[in-house]
């Protein structure tokens, strides 16, 4: 008889036992600690620069908007709502229709959302 079949059990590291033979459960030490802790960190920073570069673009326009000069010039040297006060018909006529399709489409996502969110939690509760 072998020293499994009858049950005989070490000690490991750490003062935990096991059966002879048997792999034991590896416990993360602290460098699994540091390479948890590091991914973590990266994929924050990975989503900030993301934010960051889908974001800068469009504050560099409405910054440039309030420009007097007709070129881009950031910043802008003298500060001005005359680019708003000239905006054309059409334009604000597809700027308002713009308001009221986002008006209606977050009407109608609270509208289905709310009594689906209550059903989830009666169904699954």
């Amino acid at each position: 008889m072998t020293a499994t079949e009858t049950g005989a059990r070490r000690t490991l590291p750490g003062g935990s036992t096991a059966l002879v033979g048997e792999v034991p459960e590896l416990r993360p030490g602290r460098a699994q600690w540091i390479l948890d802790r590091l991914s973590h960190s990266v994929v924050w920073i990975a989503g900030l620069l993301s934010v960051i570069f889908l974001l800068a673009p469009m504050v560099i326009i409405v910054i440039a908007s309030f420009n007097r000069a007709p070129a881009l010039d950031v910043p802008p040297r003298q500060w001005t709502l005359s680019a708003y006060a000239n905006i054309s018909p059409a334009l604000y006529e597809a700027f308002v229709l713009s308001l009221q399709l986002a008006a209606m489409a977050a009407a109608l996502s609270v509208a289905l959302a709310v009594p689906a969110s209550f059903w989830v939690a009666r169904t699954r509760g």
